[in-house]
């Protein structure tokens, strides 16, 4: 702050807000007010910001909230229904990309790299409230 007198008041006494963010997206905010409002409103926005940063994530309008990532993918999933048709069979697809899917007896492949991915036929059905 540059003053002329000690007992200068910065803005005039009047409330203010001064907010720095880094190149990381760090920011800083200094907040000068007695209206505890204007603060809840300042880290509202905050969070919202932070939210939007990380992805897949919204700030809980309540104030208080813990923010966790989730996926709603639909309770049912009937893949003769939604999967577009291909000309080419499960068992045509494994056998093209063997290289790359390890096929399991059950009726689904693996990938090799990617263990977690997992290949299934277009005609699946999955039940989320029958976990089936």
């Amino acid at each position: 702050m540059c003053w002329k007198k000690a007992d200068e008041l910065y803005n005039g006494g009047n409330a203010f807000k001064l907010t720095a963010r880094d190149a990381t997206g760090v920011i800083v905010t200094i907040i000068a007010d007695n209206y505890y409002g204007y603060c809840k409103k300042e880290v509202k926005t905050q969070l919202s910001f932070a939210a939007n940063l990380f992805g897949l994530a919204e700030e809980e309008h309540a104030g208080g909230a813990l923010v966790f990532q989730s996926y709603d993918l639909g309770e049912e999933f009937n893949g003769d229904i939604l999967a577009r048709r291909s000309n080419h069979s499960f068992t045509e697809m494994s056998s093209l990309f063997a290289s790359l899917m390890e096929v399991k007896p059950e009726g689904y492949a693996v990938d090799k790299k990617f263990p977690q991915i997992i290949y299934i036929p277009a005609s699946s059905h999955f039940d989320l409230h029958a976990q089936k």
